[in-house]
């Protein structure tokens, strides 16, 4: 655990994969890491719980690239993947090994193919898919300009608030390799901007050319309902209060 910590204080974000029944499916969480399976529930959204099977039902696949799974723990009698190289062998009987091809949590593309989200998960687990360079687009944004350059890194990661900073000399695709799960919302620059689904799983936004912070914020639909019905009811309660306080002050003056 200290040694992945390490990692990701002197790295960009990752993702870890555990595939040892020695490593508690909540460790990662309790320990401030990111694990592939995110916290062990039942209730997983199933578009990813697919994507994330199938890459790792061959962990040497471009497919297990996507999933930023650049940290892989086994028990000491496991051989490693094609790819992968040895980082830490504890003396507990584990090993972690370190996929130096995993994908970034954030990155940059200037072409993609726009499909159905549905269609893009079945792409993505033909044995030709390579995430570095093909890219499938579910949703409704304007195209960006090939050949472009750039970069993207992330500036703050919290559970409901993700913050990238963006460099690039054209407009181009942002992908983020987080679940585009219901209520995420983007802003470029403080600016609301359009969304849509990278690879059938993950948040993509477009970014125009130049320097920009891009935000996402989880802001869930039942989340802004509750609020809204709950905002209802207290001035309903408070016409209801002003209305008896009116009552009881004119019933008071007509005793007296």
């Amino acid at each position: 655990v200290a040694f992945l910590q390490e990692r990701l204080a002197a790295d960009e974000r990752f993702r870890i994969d555990a595939a040892t029944l020695a490593w508690q499916p909540d460790l990662a969480a309790v320990a401030g890491l990111d694990d592939v399976g995110g916290l062990y529930d039942p209730m997983q959204p199933a578009t990813y719980a697919a994507l994330r099977d199938a890459a790792r039902a061959d962990r040497s696949a471009p497919l297990y690239d996507l999933l930023n799974a650049r940290y892989l723990i086994t028990d000491a009698t496991t051989d490693a993947p094609s790819g992968f190289r040895e980082a830490l062998r504890t003396t507990d009987g584990l090993v972690i090994w370190e996929n130096d091809d995993a994908m970034p949590r954030v990155w940059l593309a200037y072409a993609a193919d726009g499909v159905p989200a549905d269609e893009a998960l079945q792409r993505v687990r033909q044995p030709g898919f390579d995430p570095r360079r093909d890219l499938y687009i579910s949703g409704s944004l304007p195209a960006a300009e090939p050949g472009g350059v750039g970069t993207a890194r992330i500036a703050g990661y919290e559970p409901d608030v993700v913050r990238v900073a963006v460099e690039t000399d054209r407009a181009a695709y942002l992908i983020l390799a987080d679940v585009d799960y219901p209520g995420w919302r983007a802003t470029i620059d403080g600016e609301p901007a359009a969304t849509a689904t990278a690879d059938g799983v993950f948040r993509a936004v477009r970014v125009p050319a130049g320097s920009h912070e891009v935000v996402w914020r989880f802001a869930p639909p039942l989340v802004r309902v509750g609020t809204a019905l709950a905002a209802a009811g207290a001035v309903g309660i408070l016409a209801v209060s002003v209305v008896g306080l009116r009552r009881r002050a004119r019933a008071s003056r007509r005793d007296s």
